[in-house]
This record gives C-alpha cells, structure tokens and sequence, in this order.
C-alpha cells in the first residue's frame, strides 16, 4: 500500500511531497514559493523535482500529489503554479 507524505514548514517556502510503498520512496515533488512579476505581482508555487520510480509511473502519484498541492495552495488563497523544467 502507498502512502503519501508532505514536508512543509507553517507558511509556504518549501515543501517536498513523497509517495512511499512501506519505507521506500517511490515518488515525489517539490514546490517553494516564488513571485511572479511583469506589471504585476502573483505568488506562484514553483513545482520542480518532480520524479517517479519506472516500475510506479502510471498509477497516479503524481496526480494525487499534485491535487494534494493544489489543495493545499487553495487554502493559503494561492491560485497559480508554474512546473519549473530540472
């Protein structure tokens, strides 16, 4: 069975978003707040890191960990991410 995992401090700067199968590691993402400007200010959550081991892509971590965020991100009024190329 897969678990999630989010590491995040009280106010968004970094997280990390794990997915595990007992004690391994099988997935993961990592957002950090970033500003976004150009006439405008917007904090954005810059998605980077993301990773999957071969053997579990296809099931829907990522997607899971990314509605996770998003969730998250709603909470705190945080209405864009950007995926940020690694």
């Amino acid at each position: 069975m897969k678990r999630l995992f989010r590491q995040s401090r009280y106010e968004f700067e970094d997280q990390t978003w794990g997915a595990f199968e007992g004690d391994r590691a099988v997935s993961q993402l990592k957002a950090h707040a970033w500003t976004l400007s150009g006439g405008t200010t917007c904090d954005v959550a810059a998605v980077t890191g993301v990773a999957t081991l071969p053997e579990f892509r296809r099931v829907g971590l990522v997607r899971k960990m990314m509605g996770l965020l998003f969730r998250d991100m709603r909470a705190r009024g945080q209405s864009v991410a950007a995926l940020l190329a690694t």
